[in-house]
C-alpha cells in the first residue's frame, strides 16, 4: 500500500512540475506512524523525514533504519533545542526571531550550524504560526547577524480548504515574496533562498503548479 502511494504521488508531483523546474523533495510525514511503516516508507526511496513533535522523533529516530534525513516541521519551543540541535538536517517552522536566536546560541555552543527555514503566514489566520508578510524582510534583517544559523527558505502552511483558487493565490503570492527575497538576501552571508516548503496531502499539487519545491506529505502515504 505504502509502495503504491509513493509512486502515485510521485508520479503527481512530477505531472504537475513545471517543464524545467526544480526538483521537488518529498518529505515524508511521521506524525503518529509506527516504525515499521516509516521503515516500510524508507524502503520504498524517500529519505526525508518530518516530524511535528520533538519527543516523536526521539522516540523513532534511533530505531529508522536506511540512515534518513529528519526534519522538524511543527512548532518548536525553546526548551526542546537541545534535543535537537546538531541531529537533524533542516528545522522548518522557524517562527520567531527569539526561536532563531535560541537556535543560533545553541548551535554555536556546539558548534554547528543549524538549517533552518522561515515559517511564513501568509493568508493572515489567527490560528497559524508564522510570520506576517509585512514582517519578513525586517526578520530576515534579524536574522542575517545570528551566528551559527543558515536560513534556507521558507515554510508555508495553507489553510484547509476547498477552493483550490483561493490556494493556488496564497501559494504563487509566496512563490513571487521567495522569488524576490533571493534578491533581496544575496547580500547577507547567511541567508540563500533556495527552499520553498510548501503543499501537503490535500494540496501538494497545487502547490508543485505554484512554484514548491518541497512537500510534506503525510496522510496521503498512509492511507
Amino acid at each position: 500500500m505504502i509502495a503504491d502511494n509513493v509512486k502515485r504521488i510521485l508520479e503527481n508531483i512530477d505531472s504537475a512540475s513545471p517543464a524545467g523546474g526544480e526538483k521537488v523533495t518529498l518529505v515524508g510525514v511521521t506524525k503518529t506512524r509506527s516504525v515499521s511503516e516509516i521503515n516500510e516508507l524508507v524502503s520504498c526511496g524517500i529519505t526525508t523525514l518530518g516530524e511535528n513533535r520533538v519527543q516523536e522523533y526521539r522516540e523513532k529516530a534511533d530505531k529508522v533504519e536506511g540512515d534518513p534525513v529528519w526534519h522538524i516541521i511543527g512548532s518548536l519551543q525553546t526548551n526542546k533545542l537541545k534535543y535537537i540541535i546538531g541531529e537533524v538536517g533542516l528545522i522548518q517552522s522557524v517562527d520567531s526571531v527569539k526561536l532563531a536566536e535560541a537556535i543560533g546560541e545553541m548551535s554555536v555552543k556546539r558548534q554547528v550550524t543549524t538549517d533552518v527555514l522561515m515559517e511564513v503566514n501568509i493568508s493572515g489566520e489567527e490560528s497559524k504560526h508564522g510570520f506576517r508578510e509585512s514582517a519578513i524582510e525586517e526578520a530576515l534583517e534579524q536574522m542575517s547577524v545570528i551566528k551559527g544559523l543558515s536560513v534556507k527558505g521558507l515554510m508555508m502552511m495553507a489553510p484547509a480548504t476547498d477552493d483550490r483558487s483561493y490556494l493556488c493565490s496564497l501559494f504563487e503570492k509566496t512563490r513571487n515574496i521567495y522569488d524576490n527575497l533571493m534578491d533581496s538576501t544575496s547580500k547577507y552571508d547567511n541567508i540563500t533562498m533556495s527552499i520553498l516548503s510548501m503543499g501537503m496531502s490535500s494540496d501538494y499539487i497545487e502547490a508543485v503548479k505554484c512554484g514548491s519545491n518541497m512537500v510534506r506529505i503525510g496522510t496521503a502515504l498512509f492511507i
